[in-house]
């Protein structure tokens, strides 16, 4: 009950502030917080992330298809393919294209959860390679769909 009055509590006060702000007479910073936006990476924050939203959201459709097949057809312990790495490289590939840096620090320890993940037994090196795929095939195709 407690989590529910807390979870009610935040929605009424996210929803008073809209009401609140005008009435006190505040004015908004909207217009401040986009030119610094802009400032930083070109453009507004949604339009920098579109460049792997499509990707990163569409494989994690695509998980949730399979997952209901998997559910429907299995005994429920499969994880082909690996959304571990589909996901995973949907990240790095947007990193080297707009954040380089973060691209070489990370991709030492993504090697080594997806190396970890056939270790530990979580996936085959098939599921693996079917990830890798995964991504491959999004990326074309969103790519494609977005620069016809």
């Amino acid at each position: 009950m407690r989590v529910l009055a807390s979870l009610a509590f935040a929605v009424w006060f996210y929803d008073a502030t809209g009401r609140t702000t005008p009435a006190l007479g505040t004015s908004t910073r909207d217009g401040a917080l986009r030119a610094i936006d802009e400032a930083i990476s070109g453009q507004t924050s949604a339009v920098f992330c579109e460049r792997f939203g499509d990707c990163l959201f569409t494989g994690f459709a695509i998980g949730r298809e399979i997952m209901g097949l998997m559910g429907w057809g299995s005994s429920g312990f499969d994880v082909f393919p690996s959304l571990h790495v589909t996901l995973t490289c949907v990240l790095l590939a947007h990193d080297w294209v707009g954040v380089r840096r973060r691209f070489w620090v990370m991709v030492g320890p993504i090697a080594g959860l997806v190396a970890s993940t056939v270790y530990l037994r979580y996936h085959y090196g098939l599921d693996v390679l079917a990830g890798a795929i995964l991504f491959l095939v999004l990326k074309q195709t969103l790519l494609k769909s977005k620069n016809p």
